[in-house]
């Protein structure tokens, strides 16, 4: 089936067969329709549709594509004009219903259900999809085992567990030891990403083992440091030598000449003994061939200087690197540095028993209560599949004539390991559509290098093959000038190192939208520059950046409006004005959305956050959770004066200063309580008054919630809160009031399923929700108005795969993300797990040498996968516009 509308490069896509093939779609290149398309052409040659694979990200893509297929059968059977082929594609649209095209999780759970008497495996359970409730039932089971740990119930009777306390210390602060909390829970999500966790798990303290004959004898010093030392010492010679050069431009340049030379001279050997060179040497080595201090020069010509400051620029390189290199591996001397290495490595080694008994114990209850989570169903499908003899892997394999995999970039090893079990070995039969451009999911472990891999390994041309590449570079989507700019940008920014791609003629975009009539002019791209000036920032200190660039975002779209400008409709084959619904702002966090929800209120712009805000920061939700933490322990300083302050009572600052003067001792709720109890009407006057007035109204109202908090579940509560305090109307009368309400509506939800799935308790409950709003995890999907003109409001990841006529990118001077690099500990699949180590009995925090962080091994990988997907974000932006793109 040739499609006259479909590229040689998609046709190829459609036709080609017989072995394992990798399509490199950019966005907007129609990598759906070839999928379509593909699926198509092999039932008319005669295979069933329900004997394909289809895998997508999302239920919705899957839904998506089982509705194209639908249509392109429908549409083929209408077509058709012999009454066999006709036929033949009713009964596949017939079968379309119950094809297996759906997500990985889907698939494994069905074949965890009909291959359940495999693993010995009780085949009734619930999903457990809800992350909250997930979370939840993982934090009792953690406090479990936690303070068996702390009762020394995991070593023999009689002995005490330093190292776990130890261990405790090197994570925590003196206030909690959360930060335990987290690298145990972050291990466990990283291994239940792989195929073997507890393999994955075993092999992390490997790094630290050091060899009898020395550190640099070590595999961790051979296949981590030393490259990394090696790349260095490169970088180093090339800079010394154009350094050298410049030095030769002029005779007043000519007194750089000899340090040039020495310095160069040290590197040199020291670079090619570098295999054999011991700690001592290196660090002593490094130290001698430091540049010394700057020569000084006569008076320089224009031209002179400029060479100069290049040649000092080179030098100054040279200093950075050789001095980071001792700031980050030779520290210490080797006996210093090999004793902290290995005591290091045995706090991973506990480390990683705690997160195996922690995993134990997770799974034990999980199948106690006939649960199950996302992971688990990869696991027990992967465990099924890899079984001996599995019939479950034979069933597969002879079933599917085709593996279709959608967005291959975002798959993680554990996925890839399913997927390989299903495919068949003679002839290959998998079928991969992604671009690796577009990875911007590292956050749930997707490993893009499983994409790269492929596609420098299927690149390669062959007579005979098993394997082959297929680029879709062209854009259907945007106008010319949107290629143009997002190529311009990203020719210069991505590479191998920054963004794990070279953005070559085949990375870059292609123009393909040929649809859009010549005779109408293409907009610019604009870029929006909000710059706050010493006197400004005095005239409006309201004005920040990121309310500056909200408002000046604001005005272009109110220019845009009133000015009537227009875009090409696509449907209507036509120019049109500009609508609300054409717009959509983008941001890499959501942490400007309080902003525009207020800010656009003010300018008149209809607004719509159709991904999930910062649930935690809106006022309406942080007054609730206060409230709720006074309920369970007024107590609290704090949360008692954010609801005092709050229009649930509504005192103000000098009231609230009155109730301190009156008792500066005492905790604020003792100080309410004095002031109630020694209230004198004649002394305190028309103030006093409405304090005395406002809280007696409010101490009436909180000992009614705390009855009802004793008795009866929290959902009753909140609703008796928004009805005794009309705090629910009251916000609705807000800007953004809409919105509000569904927030608040979001967390009454939230505690209905909190209790329907068998937690209860107040405190439990607010302990949940600071563990979510510490993950940043979203109590629910607040739900608001949809399907009306309005400005659509979004991250970067939450519009993956949508376009837009009109898209606005803002916060782009936010720099990369370095917050994981500032732990003391960073975990990355492939680098392995680096912590730094604290000697708890010096006090002293020491560096080892299997951390990973800014300035020790593994730092030039992590740094570069964290701003490699940065980078691709800003991509993904770039291929959803259609006409106009203002930063």
């Amino acid at each position: 089936m040739s499609n006259p509308q479909f590229t040689p490069s998609q046709q190829a896509a459609v036709n080609h067969d017989g072995h394992d093939i990798l399509v490199s779609a950019s966005a907007g290149s129609g990598k759906t329709s070839v999928l379509v398309a593909r699926v198509i052409q092999k039932i008319l040659k005669g295979t069933d549709v329900d004997t394909l694979l289809v895998v997508t990200f999302t239920e919705a893509a899957a839904t998506e594509m089982r509705q194209r297929i639908q249509a392109a059968l429908r549409d083929a059977s209408e077509k058709a004009t012999e009454p066999a082929v006709k036929q033949r594609l009713r009964q596949q649209l017939s079968l379309v219903p119950t094809a297996q095209i759906s997500t990985l999780h889907a698939f494994c759970l069905k074949v965890i259900k009909q291959f359940y008497y495999v693993i010995d495996r009780d085949p009734v359970f619930r999903l457990l999809s809800d992350t909250a409730e997930r979370l939840l039932l993982a934090d009792q089971v953690w406090q479990r085992v936690r303070e068996a740990f702390y009762s020394h119930e995991y070593v023999e009777k009689g002995t005490q567990d330093t190292l776990f306390y130890e261990l405790a210390q090197n994570f925590s602060n003196d206030r909690n030891d959360d930060g335990l909390t987290d690298i145990v829970f972050e291990l466990l999500d990283f291994a239940n990403a792989n195929p073997n966790p507890v393999k994955w798990l075993n092999e992390l303290p490997k790094s630290y083992a050091v060899d009898e004959t020395g550190l640099t004898a070590s595999r961790y010093f051979q296949e981590k440091i030393l490259p990394i030392l090696q790349q260095t010492l490169t970088e180093c010679l090339e800079a010394l030598q154009e350094a050298e050069q410049l030095s030769q431009t002029s005779e007043n340049l000519m007194v750089y000449a000899p340090q040039i030379t020495t310095t160069q001279a040290a590197l040199t050997q020291i670079k090619a003994d570098a295999k054999t060179l011991n700690w001592q040497a290196w660090r002593q080595q490094l130290t001698d061939a430091q540049l010394g201090p700057a020569k000084r020069t006569k008076k320089l010509e224009p031209d002179e200087q400029i060479n100069k400051d290049r040649l000092k620029a080179d030098l100054d390189d040279v200093k950075k690197k050789i001095q980071t290199l001792l700031d980050t591996y030779f520290v210490f001397d080797e006996a210093t540095t090999t004793n902290i290495q290995r005591q290091a490595g045995q706090l991973v080694q506990k480390l990683v028993r705690v997160t195996l008994t922690f995993r134990e114990a997770f799974q034990a209850e999980k199948e106690r209560r006939h649960l199950l989570d996302f992971s688990d169903l990869e696991q027990l499908c992967l465990t099924i599949l890899s079984a001996e003899d599995s019939p479950a892997r034979a069933f597969y394999q002879q079933k599917f004539s085709e593996v279709l995999v959608d967005e291959y970039q975002d798959t993680n090893p554990l996925q890839e390991t399913i997927i390989q079990k299903v495919t068949s070995d003679h002839p290959r039969n998998l079928f991969m559509v992604g671009d690796v451009k577009q990875s911007i999911y590292a956050f749930r472990l997707a490993d893009p290098s499983l994409f790269k891999n492929k596609y420098n390994e299927f690149g390669v041309t062959e007579a005979e093959r098993d394997s082959e590449r297929i680029i879709l570079a062209e854009n259907f989507r945007s106008r010319r000038n949107i290629d143009d700019f997002t190529n311009l940008i990203f020719k210069q920014l991505m590479d191998e190192n920054l963004g794990e791609l070279d953005y070559d003629e085949n990375a870059a975009l292609q123009y393909g939208a040929r649809y859009y009539p010549d005779q109408h002019p293409t907009a610019p791209t604009e870029l929006l520059l909000y710059e706050t000036k010493p006197e400004e920032a005095v005239a409006n200190p309201q004005l920040d950046k990121s309310e500056g660039q909200v408002v000046a975002v604001a005005k272009r779209i109110q220019a845009m409006m009133t000015n009537g400008e227009q875009i090409w409709d696509k449907k209507l084959e036509k120019m049109r004005p500009i609508e609300y619904r054409d717009i959509v702002l983008l941001a890499p966090t959501r942490g400007n959305n309080l902003f525009i929800l207020d800010y656009f209120k003010r300018f008149g712009l209809p607004v719509v956050i159709k991904d999930a805000q910062n649930y935690f920061q809106t006022t309406e939700v942080q007054i609730m959770l206060a409230l709720l933490q006074v309920i369970d322990n007024p107590n609290q300083d704090i949360p008692l004066v954010s609801v005092l302050r709050s229009p649930i009572v509504g005192l103000n600052e000098n009231e609230l200063a009155l109730i301190r003067i009156n008792d500066k001792t005492d905790d604020y709720y003792q100080a309410v309580f004095n002031f109630i109890d020694q209230y004198n009407e004649q002394k305190v006057g028309h103030l006093g008054q409405q304090v005395m007035q406002k809280l007696t109204h409010f101490m009436a109202l909180l000992t009614s919630f705390r009855t009802i908090a004793r008795q009866q579940p929290i959902v009753d509560l909140i609703w008796t809160i928004y009805q005794e305090t009309g705090f629910l109307d009251y916000v609705g009368g807000m800007p953004a009031g809409r919105q509000r309400q569904a927030n608040l509506h979001a967390l009454y939800e939230r505690a209905t399923a909190y209790e329907e799935n068998g937690f209860k308790g107040l405190f439990q409950f607010i302990q949940f929700i600071e563990r979510l709003q510490k993950q940043d995890k979203d109590l629910a999907q607040p739900t608001s108005l949809e399907n009306q003109d309005a400005i659509s409001v979004m991250t970067i990841h939450g519009s993956k795969g949508l376009e837009f006529p009109v898209v606005f990118l803002i916060d782009t001077s936010r720099r990369f993300n370095q917050q994981d690099l500032q732990r003391s500990y960073v975990l990355d699949n492939h680098g392995g797990l680096g912590v730094v180590y604290l000697d708890s009995q010096k006090a002293v925090e020491g560096t080892n040498t299997a951390r990973i962080s800014d300035y020790r091994p593994e730092t030039k990988k992590i740094t570069s996968r964290r701003n490699a997907k940065t980078i691709r974000c800003f991509d993904t932006c770039g291929t959803m516009v259609n006409h106009r793109w203002p930063l």
